[in-house]
């Protein structure tokens, strides 16, 4: 399938390329948008990924929860792609597995939200409000594990993923505040070096 992109950018008067706004409409062949095709690839690639094994007790519910978060709900996994790819990334795959975890970040959230909203009606509970609960926390350490993966990684720099990380986990909901903390990347970069040799 060949990407058609169409790009529009702004008739400003700022010689500055970097704050003119872009706008790329995309589509792929026969007809799907490029937002349902990157959401294909990120629901795809969390069956891959997030599998059911023992114990049942446990895994059955991640993977649904894992599963449930609606895809259209949040556009930032899809930007995630989208951005990769319009500065030229090659591999679409590796981006996925961003997109991916960057999914099952909103699903701890979209897991957690009928549990406080008492607005919502009743509905169909497969696991019962305390697996739900928990299944958030379950969530959490395993979109983090996707973002850490030394063989998947979209870069080289172990410093740069630290700081996605970082920005991710504050994003949810960390009290820290302030610029991230030198020592901290330096003994992940330095443990990531002995570790890849």
């Amino acid at each position: 399938m060949e990407l058609a992109t169409t790009s529009l950018v702004s008739k400003s008067t700022n010689l500055n390329p970097w704050s003119r706004t872009v706008v790329v409409a995309a589509s792929y062949g026969g007809g799907s948008s490029y937002l349902t095709s990157v959401n294909a690839d990120i629901q795809n690639h969390l069956r891959r990924t997030v599998q059911a094994k023992p114990p049942l007790s446990v895994y059955e519910p991640l993977r649904h929860f894992a599963l449930l978060a609606p895809p259209d709900a949040d556009v930032a996994d899809a930007l995630c792609v989208a951005s990769y790819e319009l500065v030229g990334g090659q591999n679409r795959d590796k981006a996925v597995e961003v997109a991916a975890a960057l999914r099952l970040l909103y699903a701890v959230s979209y897991t957690h939200r009928p549990l406080f909203d008492h607005n919502v009606g009743t509905v169909y509970e497969p696991y019962g409000a305390s697996v739900r609960l928990l299944m958030g926390d379950g969530l959490l350490p395993l979109a983090i594990e996707m973002l850490v993966r030394p063989n998947e990684m979209v870069t080289d720099e172990p410093g740069r993923v630290l700081r996605v990380v970082i920005e991710e986990t504050h994003a949810m909901g960390s009290e820290r505040s302030g610029p991230i903390n030198d020592n901290i990347e330096k003994h992940y970069v330095k443990s990531w070096e002995m570790k890849s040799g």
